[in-house]
């Protein structure tokens, strides 16, 4: 009787065992209440590349551009305080993005990518927010289906989209102070393609006003160049951190 109980045991710490070695766990997140939480994702990372389009991965890209957004909001504003589900090459599922979004208890969620359009004619950037026809009352439901989460964010989300879609478009005075005899005002040389609801596995169980935002089309000839130039980068990160900060002020959090 012994010796099948000790094996039993050892067969059942076997089990849990193998169950938890075979997911991948993210360290907890101590968000600070007293601050607007807003996340950032760059998209792919590890042996996800994204899209590889002559020798230029997306997922390098996508970080980069984070990274500039995430210190342009922590400069900009000391209230806002930025987690980003990786900050490094690494490859994170999208449940393991979800799940480190979610713990964060964030106000916003910004997801960056490239997109890769057929069409070589096709230029510019886009903006997405999660899409459906269901209609869910998050106050009036202890319990939610998780693919159902985002579903009372989605006015929010479509708003937070709208910002950013705005800001990226507009005129804006130039982020540095220091530039003298050049008047003009800083306009990305990017077009904009609009907002767009859509079916998204990602965004339908993020806990917040959440946006996809692909950069642009790297098949483009134009988009290309700009998505490799260090100062059209730290550009765009401009402009959707604009974008951000409009939709807090706005909001009123």
């Amino acid at each position: 009787m012994r010796k099948v109980l000790s094996n039993g045991f050892l067969f059942f710490f076997i089990l849990i065992n193998s169950i938890f070695s075979a997911q991948s766990f993210l360290p907890p997140v101590d968000a600070k209440q007293s601050k607007i939480v807003v996340v950032i994702d760059p998209g792919h990372g590890g042996g996800d590349w994204g899209i590889n389009y002559k020798g230029v991965y997306e997922k390098n890209i996508n970080l980069e551009v984070a990274q500039r957004i995430a210190n342009k909001l922590k400069k900009d504003n000391p209230n806002i305080s930025v987690f980003m589900t990786r900050t490094d090459d690494q490859f994170l599922s999208i449940n393991d993005r979800v799940s480190y979004a979610n713990n964060t208890k964030g106000n916003i969620f910004i997801s960056i990518h490239c997109d890769f359009v057929p069409s070589e004619n096709i230029s510019g950037y886009k903006i997405f927010y999660l899409s459906t026809n269901l209609v869910l009352d998050k106050v009036n439901n202890e319990f939610l289906n998780w693919d159902l989460v985002q579903v009372p964010y989605i006015p929010a989300s479509q708003k937070l989209a709208g910002f950013i879609d705005q800001y990226m478009k507009a005129a804006l005075i130039k982020e540095n102070s220091n530039i003298t005899g050049n008047d003009e005002d800083d306009v990305l040389p990017m077009e904009s393609r609009g907002v767009m609801g859509v079916k998204s596995y990602l965004l339908k169980s993020i806990n917040m006003p959440a946006v996809v935002v692909e950069l642009g089309n790297i098949n483009n000839r134009n988009d290309f160049s700009y998505l490799n130039d260090k100062n059209i980068i730290d550009q765009i990160a401009y402009h959707i951190k604009q974008g951000i900060i409009n939709y807090i002020n706005k909001t009123g959090y």
